[in-house]
């Protein structure tokens, strides 16, 4: 790349050459020999000199030479140089070779010999430089007028100096240097301050004490903060710091070449590993050990914590066949001490299934196994809060030059470890961890919140967090902002005041610009054309602190927002001032649970009111909470600014969301409300309540502060919805087409009503769904056996998958409980199978997203049945348990199901469908109590078995004697059997709608099962403009399609 400038040829600047002290002077106005430049007879050439300074180009001047040449530190501002140029290449942070020139205004070629970037310090603002070349016969260094300008700065000039106002808002305003007659720079570049700062660093490997200036922090890695690089990777001594900087920054001769391997290491990763185990350690949740293996040929070091000893030999087997995976090599040696974890009959069948060689030491010489006794040794030196620092200290130490001057990470997966670095950040420090959009209060609840920093996952390519007020609430999180030098003890002086924004103090120097893993620099050494290196590096606008929310652009929003809650709150009546009370200890709360109204229920109720042709409307209570009363004393502070008198707090008396009795209160205060109101709580289902009967008759369902109303006629609804609107500021939804985010449709034409949530699945599958796969008809295949384990980012999707998908199968597909309810069981340690058949159900319902659970009124069907199924011995674990299956309908529509693990080991399939049988009966009883109680009468409710034996069984009290071994709660079935609360009959396996919840099957028996469980597409087509519209409603090989008017006259065609 060869640059152009304004500069002349360069030469001797005083009145002797410095390169050749002996030579005589040497005029630079004309050249001449023997004499000055002030003493110049050439008017030619040396023009009088004016008040202001010579004519001469003042970069001209500096560059060339003079009485007095500019120091390192001085950076003249040129506007006739394309890039910035230094004469010093320790300057740069990066550096590549280059071979070009550069010509100058007297026509002189100078030779550039490297290019890259490099970051200077002017007071507190940091200038980042692009592109700088390095020119060694440079007398000064040069910052670029249109290389700042390139990367998004603006620079003035004026009478009185130079001002450079960067992209960020930082701005830089220096005075003109009228002596010299140019516009300069005083700063520092931020490469020699490391290199001198490298000279302080301790010798030993002990933290001396909090490092001063520890964190400049901004633009993450760019400024190579020397001592924030020092506490990132734990306080090494001098020499590994050095090796630190030389392998991620490239600027020591020394790590030029790469020492050669003693001949007595491994020479490929696992030929040999070193094992052992760290005791003697308190740990947090039952940890007290913890496994640490060593790569010989790498370095590179694993820690996991163990519960036990007996769960190392697991974990090592688990690592071991990751670490094969993903370097497709075998291990072919471990290393390990004499412990008996090592010396079990399952740790030598495992040697003998893989073939490896395992080298024990001998009894009391552990200096046989001395690379991991050493890597103990090297961990423990680097831990506090040794349950996550071991892990931390470990992913730092893989990162470190080992003794061979080699990076383990870099040597056991042959790929680069820059990005790790750049992921470092100081163990412990305070952060403001990004909340996900799902779990804020609201469009303007907090969208931070404190935590500390408590190490790192590569697969996730996340930090790991912990609030020191709740150490169990470990979390992963990519996006963060980080306070370097601060504690958790230092949160509340990052957090600003509340309503007193006016006294916000700037943002610290201090803080990091929050960064996204995913969208960080993609290499530290950026390509040697680019120009702008700021825009690989994605920023997010987060508000973590009042202050900061005030003072962005939302600020109004902010305000009106805060306002309208506490007038809110206020209105209601939450809190009362009154005098600081005197402390008190042990003072404690009671009762929390707060019961809701079960799914299945829910469905009961709305398969009920499409049979008879109800009206189903639902409401919302607005701040629900608040209108409950607190029965014990809770005392809040004030928010600063709120106008409250010192010593005086909030006495709180309603139920302030967030407290955890609030919901119980509520639920008591909605209650008590509905029973003033004439309504009676069904003593079978706590949260549903029934008012008069017949055609005057009123049903209400509560899910917290989500209500149905639902009655015969709509004068009945609207009544209630009146009551209490009256108690209750409320959100009138009219006819019900949302519940608990369950989209409902109803046709009241074909009395059919369809429950379905192909909105929620759109948003997994788009979130979660690999889009390489192709769509399935079959949720599962076949019972799984996970052998190989899946990665740690794997396995954290998994549990987000699973999580959706059990609300998916027990809100409104059937078809997938028992594949849900497999892969919920190997939540603890999925393997690549259960990953990939997760991803299967996720392939599965992109191909019925559109399927509802549709329920249609049919007379002829009997108000109350089960079908009851059993899988005998399914399991395929070695417990091998059987699988139950139940599917409870009402007036034939599905409204509640089940598919679930046995608790016991059966001996037979008759002892397993007895079993299945009996839990079918709980759910068929507890509905027909909810029937009756609504006034439905329900006759008595049959259960269908495809196990004759069963229904023997169940029906002939002689023939217990074989079924006596079996828990006492399990005759269940029997004794309703014989009093006659329910029937037990036969029923073919292929009309069995259970079938489907106890084992995998085909794709045509799916689509039977589908069909059988009312699980269809119905779909409607509305004409824009127009009062008509056409329903169409597939079953099974047949279409029904309505032509409605507004007459209300419609037409039915039934076509194949």
């Amino acid at each position: 790349m060869t640059g152009s400038t304004n500069q002349v040829e360069q030469g001797p600047r005083g009145r002797c050459d410095p390169r050749n002290p002996s030579a005589p002077p040497k005029c630079y106005a004309c050249g001449g020999p023997n004499h000055i430049a002030r003493n110049c007879t050439n008017t030619n050439n040396n023009p009088s000199p004016s008040r202001d300074g010579p004519t001469t180009n003042p970069a001209q001047k500096a560059t060339i030479g003079g009485d007095e040449q500019p120091t390192s530190d001085t950076w003249i501002v040129d506007s006739g140089v394309t890039h910035h140029m230094v004469n010093d290449e320790r300057v740069l942070l990066t550096s590549a070779r280059k071979d070009s020139q550069i010509c100058t205004a007297g026509n002189e070629r100078l030779q550039v010999k490297a290019i890259g970037d490099a970051s200077l310090r002017v007071g507190d603002v940091t200038i980042q430089l692009l592109d700088v070349l390095y020119v060694p016969k440079l007398n000064s260094n040069l910052l670029s007028v249109q290389g700042l300008i390139e990367n998004g700065a603006r620079v003035t000039f004026d009478e009185f100096g130079t001002i450079i106002k960067q992209n960020d808002g930082t701005q830089i305003q220096y005075k003109r240097n009228r002596r010299k007659g140019w516009f300069e720079v005083q700063g520092k570049a931020l490469a020699l301050e490391l290199e001198e700062a490298l000279d302080d660093v301790p010798e030993d490997n002990q933290n001396t004490g909090k490092l001063d200036n520890a964190s400049e922090g901004n633009k993450d890695m760019k400024h190579r903060d020397s001592y924030l690089w020092h506490e990132r990777f734990g306080h090494p001594g001098q020499d590994k710091t050095r090796q630190i900087r030389a392998h991620y920054l490239g600027t020591d001769k020394e790590m030029e070449h790469e020492l050669k391997r003693s001949s007595e290491r491994a020479e490929a990763p696992l030929e040999l590993v070193h094992i052992d185990l760290m005791t003697d350690f308190k740990g947090h949740a039952n940890y007290h050990y913890a496994l640490v293996a060593v790569d010989d040929f790498s370095s590179l070091i694993y820690v996991e914590p163990l519960c036990t000893k007996s769960a190392a030999l697991t974990a090592l087997r688990r690592w071991i066949a990751r670490m094969e995976w993903a370097t497709d090599r075998k291990l072919k040696t471990l290393c390990s001490d004499n412990g008996g974890e090592w010396c079990s009959i399952a740790a030598e069948d495992w040697q003998t299934q893989e073939g490896f060689k395992w080298q024990k030491s001998v009894p009391g010489i552990s200096v046989q196994n001395g690379r991991a006794e050493r890597a103990i040794r090297l961990v423990q030196e680097k831990i506090e809060l040794w349950l996550y620092a071991i892990t931390a200290a470990a992913h730092v130490m893989n990162l470190t030059p080992s003794a061979t001057k080699t990076i383990p990470h870099e040597a056991f997966y042959g790929t680069t470890a820059h990005k790790l670095a750049q992921q470092l950040r100081v163990f412990g420090c305070l952060a403001w961890v990004h909340v996900q959009w799902k779990d804020q209060q609201g469009k303007y609840g907090a969208r931070v919140k404190p935590a500390i920093m408590i190490g790192y996952d590569d697969e996730h390519k996340a930090w790991k967090f912990c609030n020191p007020d709740q150490p169990a609430s470990i979390q992963w999180s990519n996006s963060a902002t980080f306070h370097e030098d601060k504690g958790w003890s230092d949160r509340q002086q990052e957090t600003c005041k509340p309503m007193e924004v006016e006294e916000e103090s700037a943002a610290p120097t201090t803080v990091e610009e929050e960064t996204r893993l995913e969208t960080v620099v993609e290499d530290l050494l950026p390509a040697m054309d680019s120009t702008v290196g700021a825009a690989n590096t994605a920023v997010l606008n987060l508000d973590p602190t009042l202050g900061e929310a005030m003072n962005g652009e939302d600020a109004q929003l902010w305000k009106e927002a805060i306002q309208k809650e506490l007038e809110g709150l206020k209105a209601m009546g939450t809190w009362e001032v009154v005098n600081h009370p005197p402390g008190r200890e042990g003072i404690d709360y009671q009762e929390t649970f707060s019961p809701v109204a079960p799914l299945g229920a829910i469905r009961a109720i709305l398969a009920l009111a499409v049979q008879n042709n109800w009206e189903v409307h639902a409401l919302d209570i607005m701040m629900a909470y608040l209108n409950s009363r607190l029965k014990e004393a809770i005392y809040m502070k004030p928010p600063e600014g709120s106008g409250v008198a010192s010593g005086q707090v909030y006495k709180v008396v309603k139920g302030l969301y967030g407290l955890k009795q609030s919901g119980r209160e509520w639920n008591q205060e909605f209650d008590r409300s509905l029973r003033r109101m004439g309504f009676f709580q069904v003593e079978c289902a706590p949260c549903i309540y029934t008012k008069g009967q017949g055609k005057d008759m009123a049903i209400m369902v509560i899910y917290v502060d989500d209500t149905l109303v639902i009655a015969p006629r709509l004068e009945t609804v609207l009544k209630v919805k009146k009551q209490i609107s009256q108690r209750w500021k409320m959100e009138d939804s009219g006819e019900v087409s949302h519940f608990l985010g369950i989209k409902i449709s109803r046709n009241r034409v074909m009395c059919t009503m369809t429950i379905g949530q192909s909105g929620y699945i759109d948003q997994v599958l788009a979130k979660h769904l690999d889009k390489r796969t192709k769509p399935t008809m079959v949720p599962m295949q076949s019972i799984l056996e996970g052998t190989l384990v899946a990665s740690a980012a794997q396995q954290k999707e998994y549990l987000v998958i699973v999580g959706k998908l059990l609300w998916v199968a027990n809100s409104t597909q059937p078809d997938l409980s028992l594949t849900v309810g497999v892969l919920a069981r190997h939540m603890r340690e999925p393997s690549q199978e259960h990953y990939q058949a997760a991803q299967r159900v996720l392939r599965y319902l992109e191909s019925t997203k559109e399927v509802g659970l549709v329920y249609r009124a049919n007379e002829s069907q009997e108000p109350l049945v089960a079908h009851s199924d059993a899988n005998w011995a399914s399991d395929a674990t070695i417990q091998r348990r059987s699988t139950s299956g139940s599917v409870v309908l009402v007036y034939g529509n599905p409204v509640a199901w089940k598919s679930a693990t046995q608790k016991c080991v059966s001996l037979s399939a008759v002892e397993a469908e007895f079993i299945a049988a009996t839990e079918a009966t709980h759910e068929v009883l507890f509905l027909k109590q909810l029937l009756r109680s609504i006034g439905i009468a329900t006759g008595t409710p049959t259960v269908y078995s495809d196990n004759t034996g069963c229904i023997q069984v169940s029906k002939d009290p002689a023939q217990h004697w074989k079924l006596k071994h079996i828990d006492t709660k399990y005759h269940f079935v029997c004794n309703n059997v014989q009093e006659g609360r329910v029937q037990i009959k036969y029923m073919d396996t292929t009309r069995n709608l259970a079938d489907v919840l106890t084992k995998p099957i085909g794709r045509q028996a799916m689509q039977q099962a589908r069909s059988g469980l009312h699980l269809q597409i119905p779909a409607a087509v509305y004409e824009t403009g127009s009062l008509s519209y056409a329903t169409v409603l597939k079953n099974g090989g047949h279409t029904l399609k309505q032509q409605h008017n507004e007459q209300g006259t419609y037409t039915v065609e039934e076509g194949s």
